[in-house]
């Protein structure tokens, strides 16, 4: 049975969905395993055993409080939850309470537990969240803040009246974010973890990854309430000391964040495979409505050559749009207004052919996806409302979102001239829009839905430049692929493709078959996308990996920026000559800043 993930939160993809959903059982097995063998015909329990009886408390705890319902009730309440949680995850606890400490550069901040590395730097800080701000006491009801990021720090004396005695100390009356901001990048050495909890819910900060707030939030009333052993696991191999702290060797979230790494390499790999198969079915599909209701020829070179460029601006279309609607930061795309979120965007889209591939639900041969997209790229190119939208009668109008117009080539209708006029058929675009959110899978994986908002900017320009080599041509008759002897197939890889009057010349070795055991021939007039020849070679498209990319303006930069104020970094002209993807000019910039 798969893990269960419910009450845990992966608030802007600390970890991608997919790997979050998919991969991270697997990679997380090996502790549970080495946790279980060490309890086993011992007086040990395992971690989330602990944690089990840590959540019977917490219920009798909560209750307790909640009869009481007092500031001094709040304060024992999340103090004694904190102290059970923690020492359940292997935690020196026992005496954490939230005195106030005097943390250089910020002020006064109530630090429940810490712990150093070795040479004395913070390590972990765990703060306690005081959500007195957020619960009425005067009321029949109590209501309670969901987001443990609204709540401010709780002192261990805040007094009955609910009045803090540091009135001076601003942060106490702050929002846990602000002072998150403060802790993670105003100190000369900031801990590289902060646990926070309140009294219904925990969060870990990652100092690595608050610059894009991406978080973990555990949700204690679900997780304990529902009891479930293998979230339990989970929650324990995620906030463990052994896991954040461990006296021996790296920590166990590094290893998982290296490996959620290399799945999104992996998952631009994917991109690539699925962007050129995407290319042919595109351009197999302008080139099926050429002939068939435009009545068009188009064997010739030239148009082939046109075909190429048009597909490509379409498809890197496609990529933006996925890519800036998951960078929810970049404030561009409107997705938290609904009229676009589930009436225009490309993520419903998504949703619709996820849906539908295979059941049926739609009709191959209309053309409501091509309608669809001809809209949102309209939207996209010429900005929306195109003209200023005010207030009727005094009240703003329902359903209103902007756009800001963006006026680039691969936006322009006129440049994808031949896709345009095309009539696409659902079908086609059906399995584009698949292919382009679904990761490839393979033998014993299942095919899991790519996470955009974790792909950077480097690895999109990976995708791009690797298929700037690529050329398509017509087949000028049936085309059987072939291959050297002893070597995979791989479709991102050079293709030969031969006549039938040559196929004797090749052993079997040689020749190319479908999964079905059938020779792979595309017949007369087909639309071929591949990496042909000496083509990569002549065009001189290769990328450069992001290691070596970051050392060398590293030590270009360490020469240049001796000295300098940021005024005059501010200042300086950053210019790439052999600029393709950017792969140098987006490091230099990321270093800079």
């Amino acid at each position: 049975m798969s893990m269960d993930l419910t009450g845990i939160r992966n608030r802007n993809e600390y970890y991608t969905n997919h790997y979050f959903a998919s991969i991270f059982e697997e990679n997380a097995s090996d502790t549970i395993k080495r946790w279980r063998e060490a309890a086993q015909g011992t007086e040990l329990r395992t971690p989330w055993a602990l944690l089990r009886e840590a959540g019977k408390r917490y219920f009798l705890i909560r209750g307790k409080q909640e009869r009481r319902r007092s500031a001094a009730a709040h304060l024992e309440a999340v103090t004694g939850i904190a102290r059970e949680i923690l020492e359940a995850l292997g935690y020196e606890a026992a005496g954490a309470r939230p005195e106030l400490a005097e943390i250089p550069n910020v002020g006064k901040v109530p630090v429940a537990l810490e712990i150093r590395k070795e040479n004395g730097a913070p390590l972990l800080w765990c703060i306690l969240a005081n959500s007195l701000d957020n619960v009425s006491f005067d009321d029949e009801e109590e209501t309670e803040t969901t987001d443990i990021l609204s709540c401010s720090p709780l002192a261990a004396d805040l007094r009955e009246d609910r009045e803090a005695p540091f009135q001076e100390e601003e942060l106490l009356h702050s929002p846990m974010e602000e002072l998150l901001g403060r802790l993670l990048y105003d100190l000369d050495e900031s801990p590289r973890w902060i646990v926070l909890i309140s009294e219904s819910q925990m969060a870990l900060v990652d100092r690595n990854k608050w610059n894009e707030k991406r978080f973990l939030v555990f949700d204690l009333d679900t997780i304990f309430g529902r009891n479930e052993e293998s979230t339990l696991q989970a929650m324990a191999v995620l906030l463990h000391s052994e896991s954040l702290c461990p006296k021996d060797g790296g920590c166990l979230l590094d290893v998982l964040d290296n490996n959620s790494h290399k799945h999104a390499s992996g998952v631009s790999r994917d991109l690539k495979y699925a962007l050129r198969q995407c290319i042919e079915i595109l351009g197999n599909e302008v080139v099926h409505d050429m002939k068939e209701r435009q009545k068009v020829q188009v064997y010739n070179r030239a148009l082939a050559e046109e075909l190429t460029l048009q597909c490509l601006r379409y498809m890197y279309r496609i990529l933006f749009m996925l890519f800036i609607e998951a960078k929810s930061e970049l404030g561009y795309a409107p997705m938290k207004a609904q009229a676009y979120e589930s009436g225009y965007s490309f993520e419903s889209l998504r949703e619709i052919c996820e849906q539908a591939e295979g059941d049926g639900e739609i009709d191959e041969d209309g053309d409501f996806l091509k309608t669809s997209l001809d809209k949102l790229f309209s939207l996209i190119y010429n900005g929306y409302p195109t003209k200023a939208v005010g207030p009727t009668d005094g009240e703003p109008l329902q359903g209103v979102f902007q756009v800001d117009q963006l006026k680039a080539h691969i936006f322009d209708p006129e440049r994808t001239a031949l896709i345009e006029k095309a009539h696409l058929r659902n079908g086609a675009l059906l399995k584009i829009i698949n292919l382009m959110s679904l990761s490839r899978g393979g033998k014993g994986q299942r095919r899991g839905r790519i996470s955009y908002s974790n792909l950077g900017v480097n690895q999109l320009g990976a995708v791009y430049e690797a298929l700037l080599s690529y050329r398509g041509f017509f087949a000028e008759e049936d085309l059987y692929e072939v291959k050297r002897a002893g070597d995979k197939v791989d479709e991102l890889d050079v293709g030969y493709f031969i006549p039938l009057r040559d196929l004797e010349q090749y052993t079997e070795d040689e020749r190319v078959r479908n999964e079905d055991g059938t020779l792979r021939v595309h017949p007369k007039g087909e639309f071929i996308y591949r990496l042909a020849g000496r083509e990569r070679e002549k065009s001189a498209s290769y990328y450069t990996p992001e290691v070596l990319t970051r050392c060398l303006v590293k030590y270009a930069l360490k020469e240049l920026l001796e000295g300098k104020t940021a005024d005059e970094i501010l200042n300086l002209t950053i210019c790439e000559p052999a600029m393709g993807s950017a792969a140098f000019l987006n490091e230099a910039v990321s270093q800079l800043a």
